[in-house]
């Protein structure tokens, strides 16, 4: 069962200053888009949907998630964002001049699960932290520095809505 949401008493202001960080960010992301995805690109993309696949906490993110037991996360989760539907988008070729909006669905996985899962600890916190640090390795290591330096900054977004939301 999800936990539900926990807002701390600066939530106002701490939701608002994650709201800009997201929108600063997604303008300047914006800017990198229709990267069209080499052949080099599409196979270390499946490498990664692989490993992600034999994750210790790949079974919370194979599907999506089931609105119908969690009426509000898709009031509190923009775009809601899953391994199988990321793979059958690739898979149709959704992604084909877009590298950009392939790794920002990736992200998407492992920010949309602690964006809901607010209280810390709770197991799909534990969850969505873990396998968003590991798409962090894996863009890295697949891609190393071919991925735009915008990404790379991704990780110290995710560090500010962390403390702001803790």
């Amino acid at each position: 069962e999800k936990s539900t949401p926990h807002r701390n008493k600066r939530s106002p202001h701490v939701y608002h200053e994650a709201t800009r960080l997201l929108k600063l960010f997604e303008k300047e992301a914006e800017k990198l888009r229709l990267v069209p995805v080499t052949p080099g690109m599409a196979k270390g993309m499946d490498a990664i949907l692989s490993k992600l696949r034999k994750h210790k906490y790949a079974h919370v993110f194979r599907e999506p998630v089931d609105l119908e037991n969690l009426p509000h996360y898709d009031k509190q989760v923009e775009v809601v964002m899953d391994l199988s539907t990321l793979e059958a988008r690739r898979k149709k070729g959704s992604y084909a001049h877009d590298a950009m909006g392939w790794g920002r669905d990736l992200r998407r996985i492992g920010a949309n699960c602690v964006r809901y899962n607010t209280v810390p600890g709770d197991q799909f916190r534990v969850a969505g932290l873990a396998v968003a640090a590991a798409v962090e390795r894996e863009l890295d290591k697949q891609f190393g520095a071919e991925y735009p330096r915008l990404m790379r900054e991704w990780d110290a977004v995710v560090n500010r809505l962390e403390q702001c939301f803790l």
